[in-house]
């Protein structure tokens, strides 16, 4: 279910995207939210994890636990400006609903986000890059010629006299 309590004006251009988790259940939170924002609109947007008064009038209960810790930060990067979502300590739940608080200039709103952290070990183990070897040339031979070579004579060794002589 897909939350948006809008308190500005229809004129508004500012629109949030599905949230993008990049972090597993055990680890960190790291998630980032896209946005679509005016400059203007970036210059002021503040996020912070809604208020539980909002919480309790939506009929969710406020995140616990290390989810309670939600930390907000808007980048606005050269790709595309996001809302960098983060917690501090792993989340071990595996599921978990929040509500954003987000304010600019010229407007308000709040939007509900429902994470579903995988299991680390369910999670596909990427496979290392491939690494080109350099292209070998024609092989030398290191070492004389073996048709150069001439046969050795074997060479007899004398044994040692086990009698003594008389």
């Amino acid at each position: 279910m897909l939350l948006g309590l809008m308190l500005a004006s229809p004129a508004q251009a500012l629109d949030i995207e599905p949230i993008r988790i990049r972090s597993a259940q055990g680890q960190p939170l790291l998630a980032e939210i896209p946005i679509e924002a005016t400059p203007e609109e970036l210059r002021g947007l503040r996020a912070e994890l809604a208020p539980a008064v909002v919480f309790a009038r939506v009929g969710l209960t406020r995140p616990q636990g290390a989810v309670a810790g939600l930390r907000f930060a808007v980048i606005d990067s050269a790709r595309a400006p996001v809302i960098r979502v983060t917690t501090a300590a792993p989340v071990e739940e595996t599921f978990f609903t929040f509500l954003v608080q987000l304010e600019w200039d010229s407007g308000q709103m709040i939007r509900e986000f429902s994470v579903a952290l995988q299991d680390p070990a369910s999670m596909p183990v990427a496979e290392p890059p491939a690494i080109a070897l350099p292209e070998t040339g024609p092989t030398i031979a290191v070492g004389p010629d073996p048709a150069a070579v001439e046969p050795v004579a074997p060479i007899e060794l004398a044994m040692p006299a086990t009698e003594a002589a008389p």
